[in-house]
């Protein structure tokens, strides 16, 4: 009776220390530093923190979320004046401190263009701010652009074409 006991009790201590694995949420607001019209974030370690929502703020009206794994966030809309738009990261975590890779793009026809960047670190009281970051090479150099079908009169041309060449290249051979 007394070992039973005793494995309880030692059953007991181990829980309190150890305690559980709990995740905490964090809604946080933020703004855009850049006239931008594309952001992305990374999550620094996915084990312990996630990206689990997005919500649009203050002149944040007509962006979306593009991307969106526990990783990775990405966001796109209407271009926003620096320093006026607001939004909300929705972000599980299981300790702190934790990091917040991002980068603020401005895509045009031609390229896109980093704005800026860094890596956000939360203590559990409050954020800091460096100006690093591993991710940018996940952002494309150009946007996407869909593949335009040839249209079939140029395809019709074009063999046409080919097979007026092959026939004047026989006829000389010919010749």
């Amino acid at each position: 009776m007394n070992n039973c006991v005793t494995n309880r009790v030692l059953l007991l201590a181990l829980l309190l220390t150890t305690g559980s694995v709990g995740a905490a949420t964090l809604d946080q607001t933020f703004m855009n530093d850049f006239q931008d019209n594309a952001m992305y974030f990374w999550s620094g370690d996915p084990s312990n923190m996630t990206l689990d929502g997005f919500s649009a703020g203050a002149n944040m009206n007509g962006w979306k979320v593009d991307v969106s794994t526990p990783a990775r966030m990405v966001l796109s809309g209407p271009t926003v004046a620096a320093s006026a738009g607001r939004f909300n990261l929705l972000m599980n975590f299981k300790s702190t401190p934790f990091q917040l890779e991002w980068a603020e793009v401005f895509f045009n026809n031609i390229t896109n263009v980093v704005l800026g960047f860094g890596t956000l670190s939360f203590n559990g009281g409050g954020w800091s701010n460096a100006n690093v970051a591993t991710h940018l090479i996940d952002i494309p150099l150009h946007p996407a652009v869909a593949a335009m079908p040839v249209p079939s009169s140029i395809l019709l041309l074009m063999s046409a074409l080919g097979l007026g060449t092959l026939t004047r290249v026989r006829q000389r051979a010919v010749a």
